[in-house]
């Protein structure tokens, strides 16, 4: 009886454990798409990606002077970037 009840134990902890890291998954995937889908367009646009902005644009210097954050609103629907980004 005790060996049924030890298998009936470790059948529930490794459903569990399985739902938990389903769930996990589900959280992060779509995060982690949305991420690579605007790097992609960024670097398609003809920009370069530096941390979470999109950098396009240099003065004389060399110093950037259009960028956009990658998790901001705007560069979903901004008009640089709006038809990479569509869903």
């Amino acid at each position: 009886m005790k060996e049924a009840a030890g298998e009936a134990n470790m059948t529930v902890i490794t459903i569990v454990l399985i739902g938990v890291v389903a769930a996990v998954g589900l959280l992060l995937v779509p995060r982690l798409m949305k991420n690579i889908k605007a790097k992609a367009c960024c670097t398609d646009g003809g920009g370069y990606m530096s941390g979470v902005y999109c950098v396009w644009g240099t003065d004389a210097s060399g110093k950037p002077n259009a960028y956009q954050n990658i998790n901001n609103d705007k560069f979903k629907t901004g008009e640089r970037f709006s038809a990479c980004m569509a869903d």
